[in-house]
Parts: C-alpha cells; sequence; structure tokens
C-alpha cells in the first residue's frame, strides 16, 4: 500500500517547519540574496531547492567570527571567499566588480551581525551559483549570498585547551 503524505498549504507548513526548526536558539540572524533581506526567525533560516548548492553543491563558504562587537578579520575572510569563488567558477552575486561587491557584502555582513542583537558570535557566508535550474550547469542561475550569524562552533577534537593554547590554522590553496 502506498503511504499517503499530507499537501499542505503555506500556513500549515511553516508551522511544521517551525516545529522541526524549534530547539535551534543559536541561529540568531539570516541574510538571503533571494529576499535581499535579513531574517530573525529560525524556521525562515533556508535556502531554496532550485539553489545550486543544494543541487549540485556549487558554492563556497567561509566563516568569521564578531568578537565584543568587532568583525575579526572579516576582510582576510573575503579574500578567501572570493579566491575561492574564482576557483570554483561562481560569478560574484551583486555585479559590478569585487571591490563593489567587497563593499556591499561587508555593509550586508555588518547589518545580519547588528541583526543578530548579538556582539559576539559565528558569522558565515556563503556564495552559490544561484537559483534558475536542477539542471547540470548554473546557466540562468542567478548568483546567491546567504549570511548567518549563529552561536558557536563545536570543539575540534583534542582542542581542549583552545582557549590557553590555541589552534592551528589551516588554509587549502
Amino acid at each position: 500500500s502506498l503511504m499517503t503524505l499530507p499537501v499542505n498549504d503555506p500556513a500549515a507548513w511553516a508551522k511544521l517547519v517551525g516545529a522541526a526548526r524549534s530547539g535551534k536558539e543559536g541561529f540568531f540572524a539570516f541574510y538571503s540574496s533571494v529576499a535581499d533581506a535579513i531574517t530573525t526567525n529560525v524556521s525562515l533560516m533556508t535556502l531554496p531547492v532550485d539553489d545550486h548548492a543544494i543541487v549540485r553543491g556549487h558554492a563556497v563558504f567561509d566563516t568569521c567570527s564578531l568578537a565584543e562587537g568587532r568583525m575579526y578579520r572579516l576582510q582576510v575572510h573575503l579574500d578567501r571567499l572570493f579566491a575561492s569563488a574564482a576557483s570554483a567558477r561562481l560569478p560574484l552575486p551583486f555585479g559590478g566588480d569585487e571591490a563593489a561587491n567587497r563593499e556591499r557584502i561587508t555593509e550586508i555582513v555588518r547589518a545580519t551581525c547588528v541583526a543578530s542583537g548579538r556582539r559576539s558570535c559565528d558569522v558565515r557566508f556563503w556564495l552559490t551559483a544561484g537559483t534558475g535550474n536542477l539542471g547540470v550547469t548554473p546557466a540562468g542561475c542567478t548568483p546567491s549570498l546567504y549570511v548567518l550569524c549563529f552561536g558557536g562552533l563545536p570543539p575540534l577534537p583534542g582542542s581542549e585547551d583552545a582557549d590557553t593554547v590555541g589552534i592551528s590554522e589551516a588554509t587549502v590553496p
């Protein structure tokens, strides 16, 4: 016999997703270029199913820290993000050149941090080939940026003394 699943209206869907996402209180604010807006509602912190980050894994990300109200080395993290995007042949989401994208993304990261209401948290950002199709190539897709302010990364194995000793940093070319 076939299993039957309900087909929900948007309100019922939002309620179900909200219930499934409860307990994710460590997610403080999320920006999506798809909406060009920030939300603090955890159940709305989603990527569209046709984003090539999901469709093909065509995305890059980086993570930095907001520490006592200051972005720690944001420009260094953006350097790495842009280099990774170029290597992955990802177009930048805001048209124009890298300098214009850097300025806009810096402002978006800042605004997302402010919206989080936190003075200290981790900040992850993704550049993706974007939304538009379920095909093999991103032809016709609109590149996307997502930014998430969240409540901390789990400790690395063996890093119990990371706060006093530090941990090694590795950069993959």
